[in-house]
């Protein structure tokens, strides 16, 4: 693979706790330099960082390259490496995480969230599916919580009902999650919210830490 301009890319970067994870698009590509417009706000992105290019459609190669430099949504690289992609690797790294919210009135949140989190399939406890608000798949999370783009303006300090999975597995673990950060979308759709997990099982922390190792060693093989 070598991305040509204007063409649109997948970006992994594990360095650190927090794996980033967006889209972009190769806006100039010269001996082995790449511009990349990406799909919201890259400044979590540090000088000399080593991240992996994919082409959107999954197909080819992917490319392993080194952060030159970041402007807000801008990325700058340079080729490092081309390594052949490995098909199996990618599904779960790439698919982002199947995560869905729901806000309560926090009035009622303590007794709802307790009972949430106990396995109740009270329709009252659980909500009509419309109440439910799934984020786009693509995001950056950790063991301690997620940072995601949504339609919704969630309230700085709100606490919300979460079902979370990994991809390639059929668990959905019940989570709560505290809004940490709500903000506009500097790629300017809908809004960016930060959420630091309340009250999470042990295993569906195992499940993101195994992802991050996962990430880690991708970049690192």
């Amino acid at each position: 693979m070598q991305a040509s301009a204007t063409e649109t890319v997948e970006i992994v970067c594990a360095a650190g706790d927090v794996p980033f994870l967006a889209r972009g698009r190769v806006r100039t590509q010269a001996h082995g330099t790449y511009t990349i417009d990406v799909d919201r706000d890259a400044s979590m992105l540090p000088t000399g960082a080593r991240i992996i290019l994919s082409s959107s459609g999954g197909s080819g190669d992917r490319i392993v390259a080194r952060v030159d430099s970041v402007h807000g949504n801008e990325v700058v690289c340079s080729q490092h490496q081309l390594r052949q992609r490995e098909r199996r690797e990618f599904p779960r790294l790439h698919g982002g995480l199947p995560v869905r919210y729901r806000r309560v009135p926090q009035s009622a949140f303590t007794a709802t969230a307790a009972r949430w989190l106990r396995g109740s399939n009270d329709p009252k406890i659980v909500g009509e599916p419309s109440e439910w608000i799934q984020p786009g798949r693509f995001m950056n999370y950790s063991v301690t919580g997620l940072r995601f783009r949504t339609d919704e303006a969630i309230a700085l300090d709100e606490v919300l009902l979460i079902e979370l999975g990994v991809p390639e597995r059929d668990e959905r673990w019940r989570c709560t999650g505290r809004c940490v950060f709500s903000g506009d979308n500097p790629a300017g759709e809908g809004s960016v919210a930060a959420l630091e997990f309340v009250m999470i099982p042990a295993e569906a922390r195992a499940a993101l830490t195994d992802m991050t190792l996962e990430a880690q060693a991708v970049l690192l093989g």
